[in-house]
């Protein structure tokens, strides 16, 4: 009893839920909606009395005479046209509607759902668990939301005609009534396991659809392109995607062959008890005690008793299985976002930024990516951090940014701990250009504007970022200049080399009036000659703020005022060039190996 209050507090909370959703796309529509499905549900009912009228009236023609008969034909006829006229005008609007509906749901939840992803913290984000759920409610939940609406009010809808039919059928007699409710307890013991095994095999499918989704993408990416075909790697993705294919197909092929014979089973039974009906009611019109027209009438509701329970059944379980991805989307939708609480990070200056014994591990990791992180740095600094692959130099990046938060140790920024302070405001602080960079496919306006979306109408001062790294003469020589979209699917767009996109992406970064600027592997894809051009401007407009810079060339690291060295989680050596080279230690080794590595 309990189990089932909980699973009807779900449905209801599930159903508010996309009602209020769906109302909030559509208004109003939807109580016309809900009102055509009632009317449909009850029309066949209209129907059967209209032929039921209809026969009892034909077989009284000697009775009452064929002129008034024919009369009395016509006129049923007459209304039965016009109701039927009007159930085709409900059919075709609520087609219009519920077509119409779904389609602005799925644009609608699909808005919603990619901004909240956009909104979640880092670490939910990269959560494995979290991004096999989101394929699966992106996947499901848009599909979702209409049905469940349509299937609430369908229920109901189904409820009042099973109620109307079951007046009508009980007038007759209550063991019909009977007959036709008992044949619907396999449907209703069968409901339950068959919900089950759709969501699990739904469940499993996720995880091979995002997999699915991966290699797709490596067939169909344009970065790839070239690459593919030279390595000829499409036989043996294809493989993997046959091997994936088979195995979904596998799961939703044995669900279906586990369902069948209760489907089977629910199908035969409800039949036998209406042909139990019927002969049972033909045997009252032999002894002239049912007129045929009742014969029809109670045979054609008890047909309609059947469809409308196990509608009504089906209804049920269909809203209990959406509900579980409808579940789903409202944890994803209810999840923490980054909360902009605490004090303020509006400092006239950054005049120092301390990392206090800090150390990390990202969840579920083996070992720390960061241990005992400790160094200070004072206004107007710029920061340099070398080391191997895998060191944790990002790392100390994302804990800079506020996108983890260490597991033991504090960073301070002007005396003030990170975590204390409003994160918003801190991004605000902050402009960075991260080894993963995003390409925004749009104008080369809104690429580089998007550093500063509320100065994204200064023209002037977007080209200045972009003259500063090189990439101005490019796009301003374009056939429709930096209106041009800078990706080739679109009309007119133009497609750019990574190393192109990489000195828009540092634009982007250059255009934000920020007072620390954080760039990883910035001129990673760049020209050495381009490198020493925009470092060397670089230089000259980050000198009143603070600058984070990670890179392995050398040639670059150099120019900073303090180089941190990280190896293995842990800071390992600090100073400037010189200092560093004097120490002999893992920074002279590195430097020297690159430097020889040029002198050949």
């Amino acid at each position: 009893m309990i189990k089932l209050i909980k699973i009807t507090k779900a449905l209801f909370r599930v159903i508010h839920f996309c009602w209020s959703y769906s109302q909030k796309i559509v208004g109003s529509q939807i109580w016309l909606l809900s009102f055509y499905n009632v009317y449909i549900n009850i029309h066949p009912l209209i129907n059967a009395y209209f032929l039921k009228l209809i026969i009892d009236s034909l077989t009284r023609v000697n009775e009452l005479g064929a002129n008034r008969v024919g009369q009395y034909v016509g006129l049923i006829v007459l209304l039965h046209f016009l109701v039927d006229s009007w159930d085709q005008f409900v059919f075709r609007h609520k087609l219009v509607i519920s077509r119409t509906l779904r389609q602005k749901l799925l644009s609608a939840i699909e808005i919603d759902l990619a901004y909240k992803h956009a909104s979640l913290p880092v670490k939910t984000v990269e959560d494995s668990e979290f991004k096999d759920q989101y394929v699966l409610v992106k996947r499901e939940s848009g599909f979702r939301i209409y049905p469940i609406v349509d299937e609430a009010v369908g229920l109901i809808s189904s409820v009042i005609s099973l109620v109307i039919a079951a007046l009508v059928i009980t007038r007759f007699s209550p063991l019909y009534l009977l007959i036709l409710l008992g044949i619907q307890i396999p449907r209703l013991f069968l409901l339950k396991p068959a919900i089950n095994k759709s969501v699990e095999a739904s469940a499993k499918e996720a995880k091979y659809s995002r997999i699915r989704g991966i290699y797709l993408y490596f067939l169909e990416s344009g970065r790839s392109t070239c690459e593919s075909r030279i390595l000829q790697v499409k036989d043996f993705i294809k493989k993997r995607l046959l091997k994936i294919h088979k195995a979904t197909v596998g799961i939703f092929e044995k669900t279906q062959n586990d369902l069948l014979w209760g489907k089977i089973t629910t199908a035969i039974i409800p039949m036998a008890g209406v042909f139990s009906i019927s002969y049972l009611l033909l045997r009252e019109v032999i002894k002239g005690l049912v007129t045929i027209g009742n014969w029809q009438l109670v045979l054609n509701i008890s047909l309609k008793f059947v469809d409308q329970s196990k509608s009504a059944i089906d209804n049920l379980g269909q809203l209990h299985e959406a509900s579980v991805y409808i579940d789903k989307l409202l944890e994803v939708l209810n999840k923490k976002e980054e909360v902009a609480k605490g004090k303020k990070a509006d400092f006239a200056k950054i005049n120092s930024i301390e990392f206090k014994n800090v150390s990390f591990a990202y969840p579920n990791a083996n070992k720390p990516a960061l241990k005992d992180i400790s160094f200070k740095i004072d206004s107007g600094e710029n920061i340099a951090i070398v080391g191997h692959n895998g060191a944790g130099k990002s790392t100390l990046v994302k804990l800079l940014c506020r996108f983890y938060t260490p597991n033991s140790g504090q960073i301070l920024i002007n005396g003030h701990n990170l975590e204390k302070l409003n994160i918003v405001s801190w991004w605000r602080q902050i402009s960075a250009l991260f080894q993963d960079f995003e390409s925004y496919g749009i104008s080369a306006w809104e690429s580089i504007g998007y550093g500063d979306t509320k100065r994204i109408n200064q023209k002037k001062a977007i080209r200045q970022a972009a003259r500063l790294t090189g990439i101005d003469k490019h796009l301003a020589g374009l056939e429709s200049g930096y209106d041009t979209p800078l990706i080739q699917e679109l009309e007119g767009g133009v497609n750019l080399s990574i190393g192109q996109w990489q000195k828009v992406a540092l634009a982007r970064s250059l255009f934000k009036r920020s007072k620390m600027i954080i760039l990883d592997e910035p001129t990673s894809n760049i020209d050495p000659e381009s490198e020493e051009k925009i470092f060397n401007k670089l230089m000259r407009i980050v000198k009143n703020r603070v600058m984070f810079l990670i890179s392995h060339r050398f040639s670059t690291v150099k120019r900073a005022d303090r180089i941190l060295v990280i190896e293995s989680g842990q800071l390992v050596e600090e100073g400037s060039h010189q200092e560093l080279m004097k120490e002999n230690g893992l920074y002279a080794k590195l430097f020297r190996i690159q430097s020889e590595s040029y002198k050949e």
